[in-house]
């Protein structure tokens, strides 16, 4: 049995700085994307949106789609996803230049996203973040960063007599 041992730890050893040695060489700063400014030389053709896959959504999403692009040019594919599925698929497909561009998540499930490095910080405007109800926009923030905007807010009113 000692001699197993004396073979296999060298081997284990060999083969855990032979495969680190094989790893790719990593800086220790990531290189962060700066998307070009939006033009018409630019504009894509297309956009895959994921959106979550129960029908009220999807006739909602269907509308707004189509006023996009009818006002753009620029046709948008709806992709019906379940909401727990996204994000698992999002760390697969977004890393490999098949995730969607847009994506639909509820707020407490958007900082994820954001964390796992497969959602965009946004650069809202101040005309883009006019007509948001109070509080809206900061329950898609995370440490000061806007990773959403709110697609619907639903109000509760609670009748006391």
């Amino acid at each position: 049995m000692s001699n197993v041992k004396s073979y296999f730890i060298p081997v284990v050893v060999g083969l855990s700085l032979t495969l680190t040695a094989c790893g790719p060489e990593r800086g220790d700063e990531v290189e962060e994307l700066v998307p070009d400014e939006a033009t018409e030389a630019n504009k894509p053709d297309s956009l895959q949106v994921w959106v979550h896959d129960t029908e009220t959504y999807l006739e909602a999403y269907k509308e707004i789609a189509d006023a996009f692009t009818q006002e753009t040019g620029i046709d948008v594919h709806l992709v019906p996803f379940g909401l727990f599925d996204q994000l698992e698929a999002m760390s697969l497909d977004a890393p490999s230049g098949r995730g969607p561009d847009l994506f639909f998540q509820p707020n407490d499930m958007t900082g994820n996203a954001y964390l796992q490095g497969v959602a965009a910080e946004l650069d809202l405007t101040e005309e883009q973040k006019e007509g948001y109800i109070d509080g809206s926009l900061e329950a898609l923030s995370y440490d000061g960063a806007q990773i959403g905007i709110p697609s619907v807010s639903r109000n509760l009113r609670i009748n006391v007599q």
